[in-house]
């Protein structure tokens, strides 16, 4: 009777796995390896991805204008926002990774890595190992931690946001306002440059036109406004993430110092002797 009992409890133990790992899976299959269950992270995330690329197109679009401007004034400005490309690439190189790396990391925990810890928590119940069960636990919380790291990093970047006010659009406006005036100085530069002999008499005896200096001016201040903008994107699309994974990589080492498998076996101990 009393090993009947001990069996009857063992085979609880593997059929309540056992549903578990299904479910896990199931859930990682139709919701957490599903874009619909991150919406708002993506929506979030596609938004300021929208942005830098646009941002990044128009700096572009601006540096080689100011290039084609006559002389070397410009050059200064268009190699400092060539410069600051290279940035605007790895904040999109970072979105994109965050963004694709949701639904990957959701189908990695929920499909592979739950249902292990799941069958390894289920052997350190049956074979009362207190270290199978520590092992089991401290993996549950390890997924856990990866599983939230992005939408919180998310969530703390837009909280930031909010906080200071910042928003793309204004550095945008900047930035369309730049690439309209430095086209126009070039435009300018052109009609008034009917033939070779005029524009390279214009050239040596002429001061810069307004339109150019305009040009140039809407450059310059598109410049710092880059520059203030693409400060707080790094803070909040790269340093974020990184404080997030190393906070959560300590959260992880102390919790792995504790022991959480003992209560765990005082409970199963309790049943046994229960059943016994």
């Amino acid at each position: 009777m009393k090993d009947i009992k001990k069996y009857a409890i063992q085979l609880i133990v593997i059929i309540l796995c056992l549903v578990c790992i299904i479910g896990v899976i199931h859930y990682g299959l139709n919701t957490a390896g599903t874009p619909k269950r991150y919406e708002n992270t993506i929506a979030s995330i596609d938004e300021e991805l929208s942005g830098v690329l646009k941002l990044s197109a128009l700096t572009t679009g601006i540096s080689a204008t100011i290039t084609a401007i006559p002389g070397d004034t410009g050059t200064p400005i268009a190699e400092h926002l060539m410069t600051l490309t290279t940035w605007l690439l790895v904040i999109t190189v970072v979105l994109f990774f965050e963004k694709y790396s949701l639904t990957l990391i959701g189908k990695l925990i929920f499909i592979i890595v739950l249902p292990i810890i799941i069958g390894t928590f289920g052997a350190g119940l049956l074979k009362h190992s207190k270290k199978i069960l520590l092992k089991s636990v401290n993996g549950l919380l390890i997924a856990a931690l990866i599983f939230f790291a992005i939408p919180i990093s998310v969530g703390l970047s837009n909280e930031i946001k909010e906080t200071y006010e910042f928003s793309l659009d204004n550095t945008l406006a900047e930035a369309e306002n730049a690439k309209a005036k430095t086209d126009d100085a070039t435009n300018d530069d052109s009609d008034d440059d009917k033939n070779f002999i005029e524009g390279a008499i214009s050239k040596v005896t002429d001061a810069v036109s307004s339109t150019v200096m305009g040009g140039l001016d809407a450059a310059e201040n598109f410049l710092n406004t880059l520059v203030e903008s693409l400060a707080v994107l790094v803070v909040t699309s790269c340093i974020i993430p990184i404080l997030v994974l190393i906070i959560f990589v300590w959260i992880t080492k102390k919790l792995i110092e504790v022991d959480l498998s003992k209560p765990l076996l005082i409970c199963h101990n309790h049943i046994d002797k229960s059943a016994k």
